[in-house]
């Protein structure tokens, strides 16, 4: 709850009043002392607070349920309540560095002074992942591709990932 006030600057006030509770009631929830049990008035509060439903520990419905699989393809002895709750702290840590993407974005350029940055911003990038000029949008083609799987499996410990560009007249 915490999280959510932070991100839409709400106070606990505002917050008690949208879910119909006392304000003491909420600081009571942020810092543990209480604990939602039951799972109709969690729903209640993912739908009030407009959330996925596993956003605040409700399990998907089960055709939404995936299987956890280990690195090596095998699946995964964890409970899958473990792989829910780190898909919730994810999304909760990607909210919270998109609040503060520009000052991060700042903060990095004033650590690595030395980095090409993307035009004049203060965005760090590399030189190779640069067009060495602007390219016109009405020079770029997009092409759907009906391939549904990749051509070798994805396992995130390659080297050199990149992204492939297409322009008229140049392939990258």
């Amino acid at each position: 709850m915490k999280a959510y006030r932070a991100l839409h600057k709400l106070k606990q006030q505002d917050l008690a009043d949208l879910l119909g509770y006392d304000q003491s009631y909420v600081s009571l929830l942020e810092r543990g002392k209480r604990h939602i049990r039951d799972m109709v008035e969690l729903r209640r509060l993912a739908h009030a607070l407009a959330l996925p439903e596993d956003e605040l520990g409700l399990l998907p419905p089960t055709e939404a349920a995936v299987t956890v699989r280990g690195f090596a393809g095998e699946p995964s002895e964890q409970n899958p309540l473990a792989a829910v709750d780190g898909q919730r702290r994810w999304r909760m840590t990607r909210r919270e560095l998109n609040r503060h993407r520009a000052d991060l974005t700042k903060a990095a350029a004033r650590l690595y002074p030395d980095v090409s940055r993307a035009g004049n911003s203060p965005v760090l990038t590399r030189e190779s992942w640069m067009w060495p000029e602007p390219v016109d949008f009405a020079d770029i083609e997009l092409a759907w591709l009906t391939q549904t799987s990749p051509p070798c499996p994805v396992r995130g410990d390659e080297a050199g990932l990149g992204v492939r560009r297409h322009v008229r007249g140049d392939h990258r």
